[in-house]
């Protein structure tokens, strides 16, 4: 039987999607090869357990031939913003303000670092707060689209053996 082809992105590093499934991975799609088929239709995204409603939520920008993040996807973001409250780094207010920054920020210049400092520009009061987000952002990043691939990559192996 033929491997199943997988196109891989910054998601998830090859190395990890291996251990999962014996694949041909590839370099994910150039900007638009998918585009006319996204945008055929006003359907909802289904990742996860969620639903999306807008292809912003989950664009990210990233060097080629590295694989490496240059932007982040603001379902991880929110995600991020969401476990760093729950854990009681941040205020549910703080992680209300840093996703509204995050969404105004156009996908590719999306970052963590930027969305720290324009919302502690924005809110001077939530400054330490911000401080000890970034803290744990360094730490205990994580990311929705990682979990997905990687739930995906086992739902593969066990229809292609």
């Amino acid at each position: 039987m033929n491997k199943p082809i997988v196109y891989l992105g910054p998601t998830l590093n090859r190395e990890e999607a291996s251990k999962i499934l014996d694949a041909d991975y590839r370099d994910p799609a150039k900007k638009g090869d998918f585009l006319r088929l996204s945008h055929a239709s006003d359907e909802k995204k289904y990742v996860g357990n969620g639903i999306l409603d807008a292809d912003d939520e989950v664009a990210v920008t990233f060097v080629r031939d590295k694989n490496i993040l240059q932007s982040e996807a603001l379902i991880d973001i929110r995600f991020n913003l969401f476990l760093a409250y729950k854990k009681g780094i941040i205020t549910n207010q703080t992680k209300k303000r840093s996703v509204k920054i995050a969404k105004n920020i156009y996908f590719p210049f999306r970052n963590y670092d930027d969305i720290i400092r324009l919302a502690q520009e924005q809110f001077p009061s939530i400054h330490d707060e911000l401080e000890n987000f970034r803290d744990y952002i360094l730490k205990n990043r994580d990311s929705l689209k990682a979990r997905d691939a990687k739930k995906l990559l086992r739902y593969l192996k066990t229809i292609s053996e």
